[in-house]
């Protein structure tokens, strides 16, 4: 479970507003807070295995109540943060309302005097939970959040494009190249659309069509860069 949200950290940058910054924050605090009660909860538990005393079962069984509870925050943290990365790349957010509302729910589940046997059994509904709905709802998320920003990008390219043709004295001159930067904006629209077909049936295909997308945009940034030298240069 928690393999997704280090890669979300590394992978994901968030933007310079408010709320973005405010959801990193709070994500960082919630998993230097789970990172710990997981650390004294293992600690406890060994102590425990190693003697067996009262004190130290009740010592153990507190520590995992600790740590399950911070788990359940950490992972409503976590969908909150995707949540405004969708919002800032105008995605859709139903799915993943409604997991962060289980998991908030879930969280209040956690009773002070739940025996050991409860807890693990309220642990191994959320992970039936991730496994069936969270898991796939956060990739989903991801994958719009990239396909989001890499529409973002496209679309800022094609403005440029659109103000450096309106610009062309010469259109002769540069026919043949407005034609090969109109293929590669068409590969990236098809990459786009392609990918939208693949994220129901596996992350990893959508993600590696948007992948693909990155030559692409790196090759329409350095046409439009000579372009837009070439037309300076014939005034």
């Amino acid at each position: 479970m928690w393999q997704v949200i280090l890669s979300f950290l590394i992978s994901t940058s968030f933007a310079q507003g408010f709320d973005s910054n405010k959801a990193y924050q709070d994500y960082q605090f919630s998993l230097e807070t789970y990172t710990q009660s997981n650390s004294d909860f293992q600690k406890t538990r060994d102590f425990y295995l190693a003697n067996k005393t009262l004190t130290l079962k009740e010592d153990t069984r507190k520590k995992l109540l600790a740590m399950l509870k911070a788990r359940d925050q950490l992972e409503s943290v976590y969908l909150t943060a995707l949540r405004i990365k969708l919002l800032e790349t105008h995605g859709q957010t139903d799915k993943i309302d409604s997991e962060i509302e289980w998991y908030k729910n879930h969280l209040m589940n956690y009773k002070d005097d739940d025996v050991v046997e409860n807890l693990f059994a309220k642990s191994s509904e959320v992970g039936e939970r991730y496994k069936t709905n969270t898991s796939k709802v956060s990739y989903e998320a991801l994958f719009l959040i990239s396909l989001g920003e890499e529409i973002e990008l496209r679309q800022s390219h094609e403005a440029i494009y659109t103000q450096l043709k309106a610009l062309v004295k010469d259109k002769d001159f540069f026919n043949r190249w407005f034609t090969d930067i109109d293929l590669v904006i068409q590969t990236l629209k098809q990459n786009e659309e392609l990918a939208k077909t693949q994220i129901d049936k596996s992350y990893d295909d959508a993600s590696e069509t948007l992948n693909s997308s990155v030559a692409s945009l790196n090759q329409l940034n350095k046409f439009l860069t000579e372009v837009n030298t070439s037309i300076k240069n014939q005034q």
